[in-house]
């Protein structure tokens, strides 16, 4: 479960980048996984995910795991 007071700052850092109220109106925990917490908002009518995590680690296993592997025959 995340925790409300992640939301708020998650919900200031957005509207201090953005300088809008709108991300931080349209922004919703998402269901999360084990190691990283992920909001949805809105942002000019675009969805946008922003995704949290304690180590970078988890960044690149997702960046690794997202390459198309190319097999030389």
């Amino acid at each position: 479960m995340i925790k409300p007071e992640l939301t708020t700052i998650v919900k200031s850092i957005l509207e201090q980048n953005y300088l809008s109220d709108e991300p931080g109106k349209t922004l919703m925990p998402l269901k999360g996984g084990e190691w990283s917490v992920a909001y949805k908002f809105v942002l000019d009518g675009i969805n946008f995910v922003i995704r949290l995590s304690h180590t970078p680690e988890n960044f690149y296993r997702d960046r690794v795991s997202s390459q198309k592997i190319l097999v030389r025959q």
